[in-house]
């Protein structure tokens, strides 16, 4: 390289910074704090590779003392990327570092969900009803509570927890799964009705279309 095209290549990368000065911004932290800032922004912008890699960076030069958060949101990270047994193992290590009974709420109902995803429904189950206990009124929790017991087959008390939720913030999703629930105990009239809220909520919803007409078939019309 000659002297000319480097003072060129330099002038460029200074140049390139002064009309856009972000890039200033972007040298390496050197604290465990700058990385556990980084992965935020990095997280917040679904980056979720540079977000566990700098989350993993935080928690290493602190490991005696590294935060709640480092641990929630990379295990949340890595929900995102469907890693659910790290995620697991993270949200573990937040609740054993954090002593807020609110903070664990949210934890459980996210361990739940990765629980859920692999199948192990009596965990999941265990962890959204600890997450209910800390915060009755988290519509989310018996939802996702209720689609654990969806897939067990236990109807009745996914019927329960969606009606539960339907109670205290009536959702479109809740109206459809518990009309599967219905549909497994093959009480149709209520499946009927639920497919049908479904629809009256949003006329252009095609699960809720299919599942009506299926609901119909089986009780006769």
């Amino acid at each position: 390289m000659t002297k000319k095209v480097f003072v060129v290549l330099v002038f460029a990368v200074v140049l390139a910074a002064f009309v856009n000065p972000a890039l200033w911004a972007q040298s390496e932290p050197r604290t465990a704090q700058g990385f556990l800032d980084r992965g935020m922004d990095y997280w917040k912008n679904g980056d979720w590779d540079r977000a566990i890699a700098d989350f993993s960076r935080a928690i290493s030069m602190n490991p005696a003392n590294a935060p709640f958060i480092a641990y929630a949101v990379r295990g949340d990270a890595y929900i995102e990327k469907r890693d659910f047994h790290s995620a697991i193992a993270d949200f573990t290590e937040a609740m054993r570092r954090e002593p807020d009974a609110q903070s664990y709420a949210q934890a459980y109902s996210r361990r739940g969900y990765a629980y859920k995803e692999i199948g192990d429904y009596d965990r999941a189950i265990a962890d959204y009803t600890r997450s209910i206990q800390l915060r009755p009124n988290d519509v989310y929790a018996y939802i996702e509570r209720a689609q654990a017991y969806l897939d067990k087959k236990d109807f009745n008390q996914a019927i329960a927890d969606f009606t539960q939720s339907i109670r205290l913030d009536p959702k479109v999703i809740a109206y459809l799964e518990r009309g599967l629930a219905y549909m497994g105990n093959r009480d149709y009239d209520r499946a009927v009705a639920d497919f049908e809220a479904v629809l009256r909520i949003n006329p252009n919803h095609d699960q809720a279309k299919q599942w009506l007409d299926s609901a119909k078939k089986a009780r006769g019309r």
